[in-house]
């Protein structure tokens, strides 16, 4: 098949019903089948094209999933890794130790540790609170 835009089949034609076809209608048109070198091609809408396109794409990330057999993870539990990872990294980049923020925070070390190796959850306001002791933009510290 040439790449040409002015580009003729040898043959157009529309699907009967009684070829067993599964081609629907589109707008109120049928289908039409090209035909050129022996191989035949549907001319369906771009936008019934994407359509088509974002449906398979769907039903393969369903059956991906219901597989049961991949390492895929909550999004919320990732963030809240993440947070406790940046944490930490805010805190060293501050120049304190775990006793340190937690003493400018009124907790515990433990605490501290807890929330940097996600072992705790810290709250919304802990975070807050802590961006704020540590001198960083909050969403740096808020899934």
């Amino acid at each position: 098949m040439t790449t040409r835009h002015d580009w003729v089949p040898n043959a157009i034609r529309t699907p009967s019903a009684s070829a067993g076809t599964k081609l629907h209608n589109v707008g109120g048109r049928p289908p039409q089948i090209l035909t050129d070198e022996g191989n035949s091609y549907v001319l369906v809408p771009l936008d019934q094209n994407e359509r088509r396109i974002e449906d398979s794409l769907a039903k393969e990330a369903i059956a991906l999933i219901d597989r049961g057999d991949n390492d895929f993870v909550d999004a919320d539990q990732f963030f809240l890794e993440l947070a406790g990872e940046w944490i930490a990294k805010a805190r060293v980049s501050a120049g304190l130790t775990q006793k340190q923020l937690g003493r400018k925070l009124g907790v515990p070390q433990s605490q501290i540790y807890g929330i940097e190796r996600n072992l705790h959850q810290a709250s919304a306001r802990s975070r807050k609170r802590i961006a704020k002791v540590l001198g960083v933009d909050l969403r740096a510290v808020l899934p």
